[in-house]
């Protein structure tokens, strides 16, 4: 069995935790989501989904279902209604082609914390000069 997710920034290929997700990707395309991309200490990204009219890129990943329990791990998923550090939530790409799993942040920390500063673009390879091009993946 197979899922989908969306991914926007150290699980993308050829960023430092694809590794976690690379033995379980079938296939991955390039995907545009609605939401607005943070940066968390510079470390990481985090997604805020609140309707907005921002857009978050990244990259679809078509996964055997068996890898969600490491990238659940990654992230900090450990169910609904558990503390969680994301929370995984579905989605569907600005084009109506894709949906499928996103990890979020819960838009409320963002309203505690003003330090996280927006990522204008969208983008975490332009913020962090990752912008490489990554071959699309057929398996």
């Amino acid at each position: 069995m197979t899922v989908k997710i969306f991914v926007y920034g150290t699980l993308m290929q050829g960023l430092p935790n694809y590794q976690v997700v690379e033995d379980y990707v079938l296939n991955a395309e390039p995907g545009i989501i609605r939401g607005k991309l943070y940066s968390v200490s510079g470390f990481f990204p985090a997604a805020v989904l609140n309707g907005s009219e921002s857009v978050i890129i990244g990259e679809w990943f078509t996964i055997r279902k068996e890898g969600l329990k490491y990238t659940d791990r990654l992230e900090g998923f450990r169910g609904r209604g558990m503390a969680n550090h994301y929370e995984r939530v579905e989605v569907i790409d600005i084009t109506g082609t894709y949906s499928g799993w996103v990890y979020v942040y819960d838009h409320t920390k963002f309203m505690k914390d003003s330090s996280y500063p927006l990522i204008e673009s969208g983008s975490w390879r332009e913020y962090t000069g990752t912008e490489e091009k990554q071959a699309v993946l057929h398996y």
